[in-house]
């Protein structure tokens, strides 16, 4: 049996890089996993919208976390990530989403306007 531990529901304070790209209309079921410029995670499932902020920025924290939705068909993982967050905190994402087989993943961005 394996068990995670979150801490009260919270959402990190993120400040998203732009994009000019188009928004996409349809979203299958998703995840995401919110990094704050402080490398802090927090992660998001459909089924409840609230981000419960992981209770720090291990590894295997993180792994424990994502592993629950590793059954998942069709899922998307998205991350979004502070625009100064470390790269390091979001690579540690993508490696483990790949161990885990979570390979569908997007970034989330917000809308640039002129």
């Amino acid at each position: 049996m394996i068990s995670t531990t979150f801490t009260k529901e919270t959402s990190l304070k993120i400040n998203l890089p732009e994009s000019t790209g188009d928004a996409t209309s349809q979203q299958p079921l998703s995840v995401e996993v919110q990094i704050s410029a402080e490398s802090q995670y927090a992660i998001a499932a459909d089924s409840d919208g609230a981000a419960k902020a992981l209770i720090n920025s291990n590894r295997d924290t993180l792994k424990r976390a994502l592993a629950q939705y590793q059954s998942q068909q069709q899922l998307l993982l998205i991350i979004r990530a502070d625009r100064k967050a470390p790269h390091e905190a979001v690579i540690r994402v993508m490696d483990v989403a790949q161990e885990l087989g979570l390979t569908n993943v997007t970034f989330a961005t917000k809308q640039f306007s002129e």
